[in-house]
């Protein structure tokens, strides 16, 4: 075992390592092979400096604060963090952070993670789901710097799931193609009654785009204030359909937002689907239509309060995850999805847990229509083909506004025995 045990702060590149530098390769020829045992052997203080390779683990800090980091720490080229692979195997997270005071990831790339379980968490109102498919980190403080986490998924917070943390800093991350089936697909972030200070570098900007979550589809903030910087984000102008906001017992939940650049510009027309479509047609008329509600879903703009709102066409056919629908559909004010007729315009989920639609803060202005829903599993507070209610408290709450005509529910197995769920609040 080659264990470097510096007495004195060393400078490499773009960082410094301190403590004893425990070194990490898949070869054998260094410490250790595996980054937990790196971590099982480190003690505070210490460097976990691991090599480029693909790892199959799920990492858990055990409460120790120390700094995990691959060779772009020394060497500042961008390849050792895309070829440094904690391949969470959807097995968990691919990193548990959990009880420490000063834990630092830096400079990896983390996929295919599936979240820490969780029960009763700050942000997820379901019990016994997942949290956090790239990063996981809880009642802890740190610094995620310089990852990229993608092709994650979870219950909430596909990406990252920061939860009743303090002294959170998130610098330099690129944060994309995550999922959520419940909310936070990008980056979720609840405090507690004591904790509330995560901070987005504005230097070393961040990248959070093309997340997908049926609510905040790249971001859910629960009883926190925070400034959004960003160098990327999927849109310009975000609304409650790309950041969800919701405001528990502790902190009021508000936040500002700026961005250098923005991934797609939403169309503010008519949109038209088919499933003899593509997601790369223009989607502008029924002979160039995109492929899945859910592309159609995000393209289309939400301009509020108007008279004639934009409408999402939807042709006959049936509309699965097979076929690339992402269910449930975030709902947006003001769009209404229109099925071709209700007999053969299908919505199926092939008896797989969800629902369908899904409008969580109070939407207006929408009208569903024409459709089947059929073969599906409802469990927990998740009953029904369709959910519309809001989860904002005080003030702040409105009610949805919403025309349902010419739905069939067919097929379902829902503990609640409910079609169709409608929570108005007074």
């Amino acid at each position: 075992m080659k264990i470097i045990l510096a007495t004195i702060v060393i400078f490499l590149g773009i960082g410094f390592l301190s403590g004893t530098i425990l070194q990490v390769s898949l070869d054998g020829n260094l410490d250790f092979t595996s980054i937990q045992n790196g971590i099982n052997a480190a003690d505070n203080g210490d460097t976990v400096l691991v090599y480029p390779g693909t790892y199959y683990e799920n990492i858990v800090n055990n409460g120790k604060n120390i700094f995990l980091t691959s060779r772009f720490f020394q060497t500042a080229d961008t390849l050792d963090i895309v070829n440094t692979i904690i391949n969470g195997n959807q097995n968990g997270s691919c990193v548990k952070i959990n009880d420490t005071e000063n834990f630092t990831v830096n400079g990896f790339s983390l996929i295919n993670g599936s979240g820490t379980s969780k029960s009763n968490g700050q942000y997820s109102d379901i019990d016994n789901d997942t949290a956090g498919g790239g990063i996981d980190s809880e009642f802890s403080s740190g610094v995620i710097s310089n990852n990229i986490i993608k092709d994650n998924n979870s219950t909430c917070g596909g990406g990252i799931s920061i939860e009743c943390c303090n002294n959170v800093l998130l610098s330099g991350n690129r944060v994309y193609n995550n999922i959520a089936r419940w909310e936070a697909g990008g980056i979720g972030i609840a405090t507690g009654k004591d904790s509330s200070n995560v901070v987005f570098d504005s230097e070393n900007l961040n990248k959070v785009y093309l997340n997908y979550a049926p609510i905040g589809s790249d971001l859910t903030l629960v009883n926190v204030k925070v400034s959004i910087i960003l160098d990327t984000f999927t849109v310009s102008s975000p609304n409650s359909y790309f950041i969800a906001l919701r405001s528990g017992l502790f902190h009021e939940t508000n936040y500002t937002f700026s961005t250098l650049h923005n991934k797609i510009e939403q169309l503010d027309c008519d949109l038209y689907v088919s499933p003899d479509g593509s997601d790369e047609n223009s989607g502008l008329t029924p002979d160039d239509p995109f492929k899945t509600i859910t592309h159609a879903n995000l393209m289309i703009k939400s301009v509020g309060s108007r008279i004639n709102p934009n409408i999402i066409h939807i042709a006959n056919g049936t509309y699965t995850p097979d076929s690339g629908e992402i269910f449930p559909i975030n709902l947006k004010s003001y769009v209404s999805l229109i099925g071709e007729s209700e007999e053969n315009t299908i919505l199926d989920l092939d008896n797989q847990v969800g629902s369908f639609l899904i409008g969580k803060d109070g939407e207006k202005g929408m009208v569903i229509r024409s459709f089947t829903m059929q073969n599906f599993i409802t469990e927990g507070l998740r009953n029904g083909a369709i959910i519309i209610t809001s989860l904002r408290v005080g003030e702040n709450r409105t009610q949805p506004e919403f025309k349902l005509e010419n739905i069939t529910v067919q097929n379902s197995n829902s503990i609640s025995n409910f079609p169709i769920c409608i929570l108005t609040y007074h």
